[in-house]
């Protein structure tokens, strides 16, 4: 029951208990016990229309899909470019403006936590990357994830685009339920330069 029909309900109720305070106005032998059981009524059917409403509010909210695999894999993240970024200076404090000992410094470096992150539910050029035998996760994370450019004032390094792919389900306990696919793009620039004396790494994308 939607609630406009809930409110039209009530306010045919309401009406009906107005006409009864009219007739007990013009009859003041009668009305009174007219208008009592009009009263009790109206109360009951108030008390199971505010009843069904919130029993179908409770139940609309179980069958919507949750967006906190989203959620999580943003936070995700953020974790790992603020510790890719933190990669990138101690890198190249290391090997200096140097495009193959900086590469290698930095590849090198990767956890294997941040290389989970992004080899779980790998999307790559609009497919599925299958983790497993015969993959390759060094070559992968050298010469396709991450590329490195000389420019006139450093280092640009680039982390291609890649993505996560995954459905949002409901409950288990609905039966009757609407899975969301969705899709999670991202990647990244590093301007990598020296400023008096002192690496500086920017944010380019």
């Amino acid at each position: 029951m939607s609630l406009e029909i809930m409110m039209l309900m009530m306010l045919l109720l309401l009406e009906v208990l107005r006409m009864g305070r009219v007739n007990f106005c013009r009859d003041k032998r009668g009305g009174v016990f007219m208008a009592i059981p009009i009263v009790l009524l109206t109360l009951v059917l108030c008390g199971m229309v505010l009843l069904s409403y919130s029993n179908h509010q409770n139940k609309l909210s179980i069958a919507l899909v949750s967006p906190l695999a989203v959620l999580e894999i943003r936070d995700e993240l953020d974790i790992f470019e603020m510790r890719e970024k933190e990669l990138v200076l101690d890198s190249v404090e290391k090997s200096g403006i140097d495009k193959e000992k900086f590469e290698k410094e930095f590849v090198s470096g990767l956890s294997q936590e941040m290389k989970d992150f992004i080899l779980k539910d790998l999307f790559w050029r609009g497919s599925k990357v299958e983790v497993g035998t015969g993959f390759d996760e060094n070559g992968f994370f050298r010469d396709v994830l991450y590329s490195v450019e000389e420019v006139s004032d450093g280092l640009v390094l680039k982390r291609q685009e890649t993505g996560k792919r995954g459905l949002l389900k409901v409950s288990e306990d609905v039966k009757i339920g609407f899975p969301v696919e969705y899709d999670f793009v991202f990647d990244r620039e590093y301007l990598i330069t020296r400023k008096s004396g002192k690496y500086v790494v920017e944010v380019l994308k």
